[in-house]
């Protein structure tokens, strides 16, 4: 009776390592085409167009430089 509580957990636990394995396959394949998405960019002539932006990111930077700094 033993041995069949041993085996049938030991067949689960193959079952579920396979799929979370494929799960991690499939993820993994998708970000990967999403992020090779946005690598692209077509260029073809030499006009010029104007476009809306969507997305704009401005770096900011904070430097303090003090002999006694002083938390904010």
């Amino acid at each position: 009776m033993g041995e069949q509580k041993i085996g049938a957990s030991f067949v689960l636990g193959a079952f579920i390592a396979a799929g979370l394995i494929g799960l991690g396959y499939f993820v993994s394949d998708a970000v990967l085409k999403v992020k090779s998405m946005e690598r692209k960019v077509a260029v073809k002539g030499l006009a010029q167009r104007n476009v809306k932006a969507d997305i704009a990111i401005f770096p900011i930077r904070l430097q303090a430089s003090e002999n006694d700094l002083i938390p904010f």
